[in-house]
């Protein structure tokens, strides 16, 4: 079913027709039964198919012929018929589509297998206006099978670099963005598979037909660039692609032509030397024509500096990290045998803003004079005045000996005073009666809290920010004396004896004043709609459990809301709750009217599948001139919450709650919900499951701005900004995999000696910090079932897979780990295999996570071979040599891995390696996994001169630069 796209919202007018604009669309066709179908649905569905012309390069086989069109297309479109065996392949046959153009005003290049969206003319119009008059677009499409079903929910995409190849030449990938931008976003390279461009683009940079497929993305984004033409990829999905990922490949050139192999080797070296990769020789010429070298508007530095990659070195550039697929580059820049230098260290960042009023303070921990160690976080319960005295300041010594007069004051005030010797030689300052002293060597604490120079802080019971005071004067310390007493008159009363109540979190003060009125103000002026129960398309209004009018906020107050909840709400939220709010959804500012009867029935806020990734909820209260309404949770008894203004309540998802009738007035309230990064990929998850399209309200929430959050484990030194040398940081940058594990230490990394002749079984190889972490990652990870090779349907290019009840087994993805995981296992092939078993080896395969849950098994078999029962002969089907696990985690029941035919059977351990060779004398199972989940790390590898079953290496494969 064909899928209908909008065209965006039209910016203002440049002059450009675009209603009269006609585009010319270009299909290079290699005996395509889709090229009929693709024609009629350009046609079919396009807004305005009178503006619509088609050129064809159809490429016919012996027994076909000329292109049928049918005689309703007459007219509209140009067909050029070569004879299948005179063909030179892809990029020869778009650059002949190419030529059938005329006076068009726009170019759309496509495969003859494309399925376009209802209304493609005109988002591509609308969208090329919003991307610049100097704009490119290009993006992969999304996939198809025929007939016509497309694939679900698709996100737009990206090319982006991948690896570069041994001759020197970037190969792309496919990169997706995590929801749908609200407008194109600048890229810097192609896809050939979709292209829309102004004609005059073409014109000046057509399709060079010396080449032949994988570098001409390449080329042709490097020529568009210099040309001076900007690459924007949409912010939608237009087009979908009849990819060859089910096996029933169509007619392929490459298939066919036995020749191929040279005119690809000759498109390489084209490439190669139009980039500057490789001189051309001495009696050599340059090509002749123009049309098909760089452009003079901008140069290959420039397009280095701009995408953060330099083609002609084959190395990132530091402008890597301003790029949207720098990790990518840095897991390719991992890979031995590739030869990519890491990209040059990335700037130092700026330091963090000084926390204002409102801020949670970081819990430092700072050394005394005395050798003790001062806690800020043991100083909560009561106000704490911070004065923060450089020591080679002429008023230190005098304004310490005045602290020691008024240290009575304090105690009237219920306050606490601390000082901070900022910089060298402030021991001095200690002195009996007056506060006790910290050092603060370097003032890293004092830049921290915006105290570099002279400065008081005070800090409320919770150890939030409330005033800050310049200046070591009389006044400032009656001033921090006046606001301790503030604070401790506003919660001098007798303690009392509570009630059960929930779990819910009370920050007040969480945005001030001049914020909470715009988001009133905005909720005034903005559109309404009617709050909904529910999620996604099952989403309701439902007036009988919920009378609420909501508003979306827009760009700039999220950023002011943003600012303000990051360094007020969020550290209160990981100190309570036990996890870091990195995600949150979009704010709504909601209404409860008196006369609409505004109310909320009770409700569970995660208990359906889409919003299962929800952690915590936030309503934050904007006004006061209301009554009723109050917040309640009946699990834990009739008692409600009225928050003042300007405070948040937070709480579990899982908790019920409601909101009573509101009986006078309006009431506004700010609300949202907030997870994190693991909760963003079940979302996600959960909502393909259910058939909905990915989250576009998934925003990113907390910066690491100040610095206040410490990777220890230690609940004391979460908040841990500084120690003392006694109690170092824990370390900023973990462990690396390799750094962890046990190769080359026989006192960690133990050799089993009782195994069979030919296994290898290592004890310990992988520390306990790596196999945690990588366990973490798994357990958080999406993965999807594995299948098993089908012998019958596979062949020596193409590998087909299969379910098998055999095999229950769920592959995770290691992109979150991909560099560490391919640097591991470089290792455990040079250092633990070569040595044991005396070879040499040509390259690995990409290594795979395994996730067995409970009932999780794989039966008896070979990694490299197979039965086959007519020849009664086990045959080789794939080039694996050796085999190896790496296991990493505990707590689970079963699941050993047994080798039938040697007898032998092991309950794997975490941080145990086990290799063996792949052919069926190893063959080995994994025992059902009867409870708990057990994670296993899996590659395989092929020895160097092994004969080969398949012409080229896996894709993906990590390959050893020959010794």
């Amino acid at each position: 079913m064909a899928r209908r796209v909008k065209a965006g919202p039209r910016p203002a007018d440049d002059g450009l027709d675009l209603d009269a604009a006609r585009i010319f669309v270009r299909i290079p066709a290699y005996r395509d039964p889709e090229t009929l179908p693709t024609l009629e649905r350009l046609f079919e569905r396009a807004e305005r198919p009178e503006r619509i012309t088609v050129g064809v390069c159809w490429q016919y086989g012996p027994d076909e012929g000329p292109l049928p069109v049918p005689i309703r297309y007459a007219g509209r479109v140009r067909v050029v018929d070569v004879p299948a065996e005179e063909s030179r392949g892809p990029a020869w046959a778009r650059h002949r589509a190419e030529g059938l153009l005329r006076d068009e005003d726009f170019v759309l290049g496509v495969d003859a297998h494309t399925q376009p969206a209802i209304g493609w003319d005109a988002a591509l119009l609308d969208t090329w206006r919003r991307a610049g008059p100097r704009a490119v677009l290009s993006a992969p499409p999304a996939g198809y099978k025929a007939p016509d079903l497309l694939r679900s929910n698709p996100l737009p995409g990206y090319r982006r670099p991948h690896r570069v190849d041994r001759r020197g030449l970037l190969e792309l990938r496919t990169g997706f963005f995590d929801g749908f931008p609200e407008a194109p976003v600048r890229g810097a390279f192609v896809v050939s598979r979709f292209v829309f461009a102004p004609a005059e683009a073409i014109r000046a940079v057509p399709c060079d037909p010396g080449l032949y497929l994988d570098e001409e993305d390449l080329t042709l984004s490097v020529r568009l660039f210099t040309h001076g033409w900007d690459v924007y990829a949409p912010a939608d999905v237009f087009m979908w692609h009849l990819y060859n990922d089910d096996g029933e490949q169509r007619p392929l050139h490459w298939k066919a032509y036995d020749d191929w192999r040279s005119l690809r080797a000759e498109a390489r070296r084209r490439a190669r030397r139009l980039l500057g990769i490789e001189p051309l020789k001495a009696h050599e010429q340059p090509d002749p024509d123009d049309r098909y070298r760089l452009g003079t508007a901008r140069t290959l530095d420039d397009f280095a500096a701009f995408c953060g990659f330099d083609v002609r070195a084959g190395r990132p550039t530091p402008a890597a990290d301003r790029c949207p697929w720098v990790e990518a580059l840095r897991e390719v820049a991992s890979i031995n045998g590739y030869w990519i230098a890491p990209p040059d260290p990335p700037p130092a960042p700026a330091p963090p803003p000084p926390l204002a009023p409102g801020d949670c303070a970081p819990y430092v921990t700072l050394p005394l004079p005395s050798g003790k160690r001062g806690e800020l976080h043991l100083y909560a319960g009561a106000p704490l005045a911070l004065f923060f005295v450089p020591a080679d300041a002429p008023a230190a010594d005098p304004f310490v000996t005045l602290l020691a007069a008024r240290s009575e004051h304090f105690e009237v005030a219920g306050t606490r005073a601390v000082i901070v010797g900022v910089g060298p030689g402030a021991e001095r300052l200690s002195r009996p009666g007056a506060p006790p002293v910290w050092l603060d060597a370097d003032g890293a604490v004092a830049r921290a809290f915006g105290a570099e120079g002279e400065r008081a802080v005070l800090l409320d019971r919770n150890l939030r920010v409330v005033d800050v005071a310049a200046g070591l004067s009389q006044g400032v310390i009656g001033r921090m004396v006046d606001g301790g007493r503030a604070l401790r008159d506003t919660h001098d009363r007798a303690p009392r004896t509570i009630a059960p109540h929930p779990p819910v979190l009370v920050v007040p003060d969480a945005i001030d004043d001049d914020l909470r009125m715009a988001l009133i103000d905005a909720w005034r002026a903005g559109e309404h709609f009617q709050g909904r129960t529910g999620s996604g398309q099952g989403s309701k209004v439902r007036l009988n459990r919920k009378v609420r009018t909501d508003v979306q906020v827009d760009k700039a107050l999220r950023a002011r809301i943003d600012a303000a909840l990051v360094g007020r709400l969020a550290p209160e939220i990981e100190k309570v709750f036990g996890f870091r709010p990195t995600r949150r959804e979009t704010y709504k500012v909601g209404c409860y009217p008196a006369d609409g009867g505004g109310f909320f029935g009770q409700h569970r806020d995660n208990f359906e599948p889409a919003l299962a990734h929800r952690r915590v909820a936030m309503t934050l209260n904007l006004n006061a001139d209301f009554e009723g309404g109050r917040l309640v949770f009946p699990e834990y008894g009739p008692d409600g919450y009225a928050p003042t203004p300007g405070t948040a309540v937070v709480f579990p998802c899982a908790l019920m709650h409601r909101v009573d009738p509101v009986t006078a007035g309006l009431r506004f309230t700010l609300v949202s919900f907030f997870h994190n990064e693991a909760g963003a990929r079940l979302r996600r998850q959960m909502r393909r499951t259910a058939g909905l399209p990915p989250p576009k309200d998934d925003r990113r929430f907390i910066a690491p701005r100040r610095g206040v959050v410490s990777h220890h484990e230690d609940i004391r030194h979460r908040y841990a900004m500084l120690r003392d040398p006694e109690h170092p940081p824990a370390p900023q940058r973990p462990v690396t995999l390799v750094e962890a594990r046990g190769a080359g230490n026989p006192e960690v990394a133990r050799r089993r000696t009782d195994t069979p002749p030919g296994v290898l079984v290592v004890d310990d190889y992988l520390h306990p910090d790596a196999c945690e972490r990588i366990t973490r990652y798994t357990l958080d990870a999406p993965g999807r079932p594995l299948r098993v090779l089908d012998h019958d349907r596979s062949d020596g290019d193409t590998l087909v897979m299969r379910t098998s009840d055999k095999r229950i087994t769920e592959k995770v993805r290691i992109d979150g780990i991909a560099p560490e995981m391919l640097a591991l296992f470089t290792d455990v092939y040079g250092h633990r295999l070569e040595p044991f078993y005396g070879v040499e080896f040509e390259w690995f395969e990409r290594p795979q996570i395994l996730r067995y849950g409970p009932g999780g098994k794989y039966h008896a078999h070979a990694d490299a071979e197979h039965y086959d029962r007519e020849a009664k002969r086990f045959v080789r089907a794939q080039d694996r040599d050796y085999s190896v696990l790496v296991y990493v985690n505990d707590g689970y029941e079963g699941g050993a891995i047994a080798f039938p035919r040697l007898d032998y059977e092991v309950r794997p351990e975490p941080g145990m390696l086990i290799a063996f060779p792949s052919d069926h004398r190893f063959e080995h199972a994994a025992r059902p996994t009867t409870a708990g989940t057990r994670i296993a790390l899996v590659s395989w590898g092929a020895v160097r001169g092994t004969p080969r079953v398949r012409p080229r290496p896996p894709y993906g494969a990590v390959i050893f630069r020959p010794r």
